[in-house]
């Protein structure tokens, strides 16, 4: 996981963010998908993807992020104030939770959807994990 900070420029009849040299940020964008009108107490992902690199970004509101690369787990609290973009590699496992109300996010996916690189059971992705880091 790292972050990007997001650039913002000011001017008395709008507010813009910039995020910039986008191939330091993620090589191809295949997909992009927005996630908003989150209903109370959702939690969403819960899942790590074999080969997918996504970049979160925050438009507004925050929420939780918890990673766990199968040996340390982290809580992050995102929010749009920070101005800043999360990319989560490979091999992670994400979950969101703790959406604040208005909570809009956009997510860019370096591949196209592909079930076969989803990882969706935990005791799977720890045993996957193990198998490929030792690789």
């Amino acid at each position: 996981m790292s972050f990007y900070q997001i650039l913002n420029l000011h001017s008395p009849i709008s507010h813009l963010s910039v995020l910039d040299n986008l191939d330091n940020l993620l090589q191809s964008t295949k997909r992009v998908y927005i996630i908003n009108s989150i209903t109370d107490n959702q939690i969403l992902g819960n899942h790590a993807h074999k080969a997918l690199q996504q970049v979160i970004i925050p438009i507004n509101g925050q929420f939780t992020l918890d990673i766990d690369n199968g040996y340390e787990k982290v809580k992050l609290n995102i929010s749009s104030e920070l101005f800043e973009a999360v990319k989560i590699f490979p091999g992670v496992w994400r979950t969101l939770s703790n959406f604040s109300n208005k909570c809009f996010l956009i997510v860019l996916a370096s591949e196209p959807f592909d079930e076969s690189d989803y990882i969706r059971n935990y005791s799977d992705f720890l045993r996957w994990n193990k198998c490929n880091k030792q690789n």
